[in-house]
């Protein structure tokens, strides 16, 4: 198990590239030539891409991972496929292939803002994968242990001064 730890990537340091209508926020990994500052314990990439209408990007991936597309906002076209905000469009693994892309098109040259497009993307860990609370796991058994050790962690931690801060899901 690899230990925990926490890092600030503030958006006003993560790089940042253009392209012809587009724009990608890295927040991990490698797109192109620029690479996030981020510390991951497995290899994947992590961007935030902004399509202006009208406009498309081919966005690339390494072959072998799995993607995940999330629309913040607006309308785009994911491979031919048309997804809208609150929608995921996913991608499996290309075998025999080194990079892959995936065809973003913000193909209504009307609309008014830009199309916001959240894209991580990873190589399958091929292991079971259990969920227990906020913490996933290879196990059911091993997600409660540590959802109980971190609870007990985090309660240290706040009798030290440490503020924690709870949400609810609207």
């Amino acid at each position: 198990m690899t230990d925990q730890h926490y890092q600030d990537l503030l958006a006003s340091q993560r790089p940042r590239t253009s392209y012809d209508g587009a724009t990608i926020d890295l927040i991990a990994g490698t797109v192109g030539n620029i690479t996030s500052a981020a510390a991951n314990n497995w290899p994947i990439s992590g961007a935030v891409v902004t399509v202006e209408p009208g406009k498309s990007l081919d966005y690339a991936i390494p072959a072998l991972d799995r993607a995940f597309l999330y629309v913040l906002s607006g309308a785009i076209d994911i491979a031919g496929r048309h997804v809208t905000a609150g929608q995921v469009a996913w991608s499996e693994p290309m075998r025999g292939a080194d990079t892959s892309s995936i065809c973003l098109s913000a193909a209504d040259a009307d609309a008014d803002e830009p199309t916001v497009v959240m894209v991580y993307s990873g190589a399958p860990i091929a292991e079971p994968v259990e969920f227990g609370g906020p913490f996933v796991m290879n196990s059911k058994v091993a997600a409660r242990a540590y959802g109980a050790a971190s609870a007990a962690s985090m309660a240290r931690r706040s009798r030290a001064g440490v503020r924690q801060v709870h949400i609810t899901p609207s």
